[in-house]
């Protein structure tokens, strides 16, 4: 995966996301089509001897197409009006031969061409979402789940068909137009200057067509994102739509989108339509075209220049040529309409990580625990800061507590342990050893996480569980379940471990924290983080949690993040947080004896006139 996101960041030419610290969106920098197909087509290097076959397979069927109309002169100037059936046998048995070798050739390029559509898709796939994954936190929330869907689904359908389709058939048609160029050309080159003369105007209108299309294309994408957004929204938001009697307003807001992005789709379209009635293979103008032209070479036979056999091949070709330089065109105009998906899915490519290993990064030796922040200042946009110079050292096996009001930056001290973000300035130290010089992955496999909810992923229990040690044998998984109260609820489940969860359907609040504290423990981590790890749950069921928390923390360095004034009062350390800086610290007795800042926001939570944002 690290090789692949090399080629991603040599292809496409990826920049840092730190940008977005100035809440500025990511911009579109205009590029050559032309670079930015070649961009693309590098995904197609692994399967370049797959295409070399299609390429070979194609151009040998256009040759073998150029041998059919003289069969058909020769049996109808020479085999028809001589009565010769030795002669008509053979073209009949060539026309059969042929007919074979195209089918079975054609079977072979349509098998390859398959595979690699499909090799291409799933590849770029899989690279655009090991891509985005890798992205900070702040780029992916600045955009909407459904958006991203969209762009690793329909944008990467389009892309693909660019980069599969586009480049074999541009080499045919080519190759094909070279080839009967010199054929019509032997037979009359007059034909010739006037279907090249005849491309000036049809390319012309071609690039204007595709100029609109491409313009309705872009409108209509960005609106179907949105639907998807919507729908995507409205699902995951459903207990809020329900319980606000929200759900008609909801239908609205979607058909709205859905009504909107259909109005989009039609005016690309009609603009299709358009095009295939004007410039299309049946056409006027190829109508036109053929019409006048045909007419010319029926007068050159009534005046006997000309075989009525002739005319087969004359045809054929004539179609032949113009056909291809059509192709050309229409091809070069699909490019430009496929920039659009290209240019979006760059949006996200171009992207680089503003986290990422630094060149000969060391593994993260096995924790003790320590961890010490110094002199850390961090801002997620630029100018407005969220931690101004933070000092703390936290001991092995020690627990402490982080509590303050919203935006105190309480989370962000656990963002930057896990280093899924770097300090402006200052350092993040675990075990004496700043953690920017060591590879993430190696640090953050050793840390046990536990968030205010738990996300309890599609599968069983056992598939959850190992999320965390993929490695893990199924007396460890018992050993977590132990130790986070959760055995009995397991071991009643109709298959135990392997019982499906069904992405929490039917779990209590309760049951899935317990079930992220026991995902967190698969680890056995020396440092276990605690995001607000109640604050969802009822004063009984927390209770109850906060208990199971008590055996998991024991010998292991915890931090704690929480405004529920019950889990923290057991802490080794309470550091209380304003506006990015520690203002106080000590143990829960010494801090509400000082009756400062801790004393008041303990007094707020307990007595009912105000509790803590969370």
């Amino acid at each position: 995966m690290k090789t692949m996101s090399r080629h991603l960041q040599r292809a496409f030419g990826a920049h840092s996301d730190s940008a977005l610290k100035a809440g500025a969106d990511i911009q579109m920098v205009r590029r050559s089509l032309f670079l930015v197909f070649l961009k693309f087509l590098r995904v197609m290097i692994p399967y370049w001897d797959k295409l070399l076959i299609c390429i070979l397979v194609t151009c040998s069927l256009s040759v073998v197409r150029l041998l059919t109309p003289w069969l058909d002169k020769y049996f109808v100037d020479d085999a028809l009006p001589n009565g010769d059936w030795e002669l008509a046998w053979i073209l009949i048995i060539a026309h059969v031969a042929i007919g074979l070798i195209w089918w079975y050739a054609a079977t072979i390029n349509t098998i390859f061409t398959r595979y690699i559509d499909m090799r291409v898709l799933a590849d770029l796939r899989a690279r655009f979402y090991e891509h985005l994954i890798r992205l900070s936190m702040t780029f992916l929330q600045r955009r909407p789940t459904g958006e991203h869907m969209y762009r690793s689904n329909a944008d990467l359908n389009a892309v693909m068909f660019m980069i599969t389709d586009i480049l074999p058939q541009f080499i045919e048609s080519v190759f094909d137009f070279l080839l009967v160029l010199g054929f019509l050309t032997f037979l009359d080159w007059r034909v010739t200057v006037v279907l090249l003369i005849y491309m000036i105007p049809y390319t012309m209108l071609a690039h204007w067509i595709a100029s609109v299309e491409r313009r309705f294309d872009k409108e209509a994408r960005a609106k179907s994102q949105r639907v998807e957004a919507t729908l995507q929204q409205g699902v995951a938001g459903q207990l809020t739509v329900k319980t606000y009697a929200r759900r008609q307003f909801e239908v609205h807001k979607y058909t709205g989108r859905l009504i909107d992005a259909w109005r989009s789709q039609m005016k690309k379209s009609y603009t299709g339509i358009l095009r295939g009635q004007i410039i299309g293979g049946n056409g006027l103008l190829p109508w036109l075209k053929g019409f006048f032209i045909s007419a010319y070479f029926m007068r050159e036979v009534i005046l006997g220049r000309l075989t009525y056999g002739s005319l087969l091949p004359i045809f054929n070709y004539m179609n032949r040529f113009s056909n291809p330089i059509q192709r050309i065109i229409e091809l070069f105009q699909a490019l430009r309409v496929a920039m659009i998906p290209a240019e979006r899915i760059l949006q996200t490519l171009d992207v680089a990580p503003v986290v990422a290993d630094r060149p000969g990064a060391r593994t993260m030796p096995p924790l003790q625990g320590r961890v010490a922040f110094e002199d850390i200042h961090f801002s997620y946009e630029h100018n407005v800061p969220v931690l101004r110079g933070l000092n703390f050292e936290i001991q092995p096996g020690q627990k402490v507590a982080f509590v303050g009001y919203s935006g105190a930056g309480k989370s962000t001290i656990l963002n930057l342990m896990l280093r899924l973000y770097d300090p402006d300035s200052g350092t993040v130290r675990i075990d004496g050893i700043d953690i920017r010089e060591v590879r993430m992955s190696s640090l953050q496999q050793q840390v046990g996480l536990v968030f205010q909810d738990t996300y309890v992923f599609t599968g069983t229990v056992r598939d959850n569980l190992r999320f965390a040690d993929p490695r893990a044998k199924e007396d460890a998984l018992w050993n977590a379940l132990r130790l986070a109260d959760l055995e009995d609820f397991v071991r009643n489940l109709p298959n135990g471990l392997d019982s499906d969860l069904q992405e929490g359907a039917g779990m209590s609040g309760g049951d899935k924290q317990r079930l992220g504290i026991a995902r967190a423990l698969v680890r056995n981590p020396r440092l276990l983080l605690l995001d607000e790890p109640t604050s969802s749950l009822d004063s009984e069921t927390e209770a109850r949690v906060l208990e199971t928390l008590k055996k998991a923390t024991r010998g292991r360095t915890t931090c704690l993040i929480s405004h529920r004034m019950p889990t923290v009062i057991d802490s080794d350390v309470i550091y209380v947080m304003d506006a990015g800086r520690i203002v106080e610290s000590g143990r829960h007795d010494a801090l509400m004896a000082r009756r400062s800042y801790y004393y008041q926001l303990y007094s707020l939570y307990f007595t009912g006139k105000g509790e803590m944002a969370a």
